[in-house]
Formats: C-alpha cells, structure tokens, sequence
C-alpha cells in the first residue's frame, strides 16, 4: 500500500499534542486543586499533633502518679528555678521519671519538632537544660508549686497544673506566669487529678487556675 494510502487510512486517528491554552488551563486547575487540598493536610497534620501532645501529658502525668505511689504521695522534688532565675540544684523531670517512662519520645512535642527539626531552638537555652517541651509546676513563687509536696497539700486536684506543653516556651519572664502556646498555637495541660485541657490562643497564663490571655 502507497505511503499516503496508509496515513490517510480511516480508524486511524491524528495524533496532536497539547496546545498553549490547554497547557496553562491544566496548570490553573492544578493549581486551585492545591490550594484546597494543602491547607486540609495542614490541619489535619496539627490536628495529629495535638493528639499526640495531648497524650504525651497524660502519659508524663500518668508516670508523676505512679512515682507518687512509690514515695508516699509526694510529687517529685526536680529540676525548678529560684528566685533569681537560677536553675536548682535538682534532677529534670525527665530524670526523676526515668524508669516509670517506657517510651522517651513522649517528652518531645511533635508539633515542635516539625517546626525547629530538634528538642528545643538554640534560643531556649532555659528550657534545653530540663531536656523536654513539658513543663513541670515546680516552680517555688508560684502558689500552687508542687515540687516535694504532698498530694494531702493540694485542696483542688483537678483546678491545679502538672505539666504542659511549654513548647512555644515565650515565658514573659523567669518568675511570670505567662506562656506563649505551641507550634500549633496550643496548649495542652494535664493536671494533678490526670484529666488533660486543651487550651487555644496565643498566650495562656498560669496563677491559681490555668486561663487564656486571650479570653477565648
């Protein structure tokens, strides 16, 4: 069969590329495409952050509790600052809770880590030194410290903080109350009866009770 008998045979179909219009008509859509589906990703990846922070604190408090068991229900005596702004003489948390702690990841906010990729930011060279993202209420001006207290001291157990997530770790000064939230602009407290509240804001501030800045 001649050459242009077998091109011009019927069934077979021309073949053509994309033009210019079609092109950036696919790249348009592609585009809104993303910028629908990315955002959804996003929070439904700080929506596993938070998860994750929130038991975190429960398994931290969890682990104060079952020390508590073994020393007479007192809290642990760790690693606080004076009022000075000096760091005491005392174990971190972590330390003290060592082998009540079967997983060590739990001491690291995974918010955190996806933001800063280690522990803690080289500028928080306060909160590198008690080798976690949770805080612990040991601190000595604060009214409801617990540091070697006993748990007969504590009138309120579910009005009282034990740890949080200090992962934002903005404290608005050494002997403040005052803490910036996470990188998932939260943050999660466990208290002293063990349930854990997820507060939301910008700042939440730490006196008698916990409560945002924000009055949110």
């Amino acid at each position: 069969m001649p050459r242009s008998e077998r091109q011009s045979s019927p069934g077979r179909a021309a073949t053509r590329g994309f033009t210019l219009v079609e092109l950036l008509v696919v790249l348009s859509i592609i585009g809104v495409l993303a910028s629908i589906i990315f955002p959804v990703l996003a929070r439904a990846k700080d929506r596993a952050y938070l998860t994750q922070c929130t038991s975190n604190a429960r398994q931290i408090g969890i682990a104060v509790k079952l020390y508590m068991q073994d020393y007479d229900d007192y809290f642990p005596y760790a690693r606080t600052v004076d009022s000075g702004g000096s760091l005491a003489e005392a174990p971190t948390l972590k330390t003290v809770l060592e082998s009540y702690v079967e997983n060590s990841q739990i001491w690291q906010c995974p918010s955190w880590l996806a933001e800063h990729g280690a522990l803690l930011a080289p500028s928080r060279s306060m909160w590198r030194s008690y080798d976690s993202t949770y805080g612990y209420n040991a601190f000595p001006d604060w009214p409801d410290s617990l540091c070697g207290k006993s748990l007969s001291a504590v009138p309120n157990p579910a009005a009282v903080p034990e740890v949080w997530c200090a992962s934002g770790s903005a404290h608005s000064g050494i002997n403040a109350e005052e803490w910036a939230a996470g990188a998932s602009g939260a943050v999660n407290v466990c208290y002293v009866d063990g349930h854990v509240k997820l507060y939301r804001g910008t700042l939440v501030e730490f006196t008698n009770q916990v409560r945002q800045k924000t009055g949110k």
